[in-house]
């Protein structure tokens, strides 16, 4: 299960310096499925999708087979089930994917935290993902969301290989 756990993050790594290359720092990493259809056509949208579907689904089948007979194994289908509802309803600024996008997002951030929490026990990761949260909005980095995410995915995808 480390395999899909490490093919994730790879993913994950990969999409993000892709996106430094192309874009340099964007406000979220949803804004990318935009830059992507203004800059290179419509034709190269999807990569947003693919990437994210490919970073949650080898995520949430390790999570579900490592945390098996865990009180708080829902947590490891919430987490990225609410990054696949975001990958398949990227046009967060259109009314019809707008709630599901922003639902998503929201729920894949909350449920990795409480994973973090709850279903590894992780203590001290849940505290420094709180803090970086917290100093985030407390020093007013730039592109606040982005940092947010990347935060709190990698968090969530490493505290999973070491349970």
């Amino acid at each position: 299960m480390n395999n899909l756990i490490l093919f994730s993050i790879g993913i994950f790594t990969a999409y993000l310096i892709l996106l430094y290359a192309l874009f340099k720092w964007l406000p979220s990493i949803s804004q990318s499925y935009y830059e992507f259809k203004e800059r290179y056509e419509k034709k190269w949208a999807w990569v947003f999708s693919v990437a994210l579907l490919l970073f949650a689904i080898p995520i949430m089948i390790a999570g579900l087979s490592k945390t098996a007979g865990n009180t708080f194994q829902f947590l490891a289908f919430i987490a990225p089930a609410g990054i696949i509802f975001t990958a398949v309803a990227p046009r967060f600024k259109e009314d019809l994917e707008k709630d599901v996008h922003y639902r998503g997002a929201l729920t894949g951030i909350v449920g990795a935290m409480l994973g973090i929490l709850l279903m590894m026990q992780f203590y001290y990761i849940a505290f420094l993902g709180m803090t970086g949260i917290a100093l985030l909005g407390w020093l007013e980095v730039k592109n606040q969301l982005y940092w947010l995410e990347v935060l709190v995915f990698y968090l969530y995808a490493i505290s999973l290989l070491f349970y």
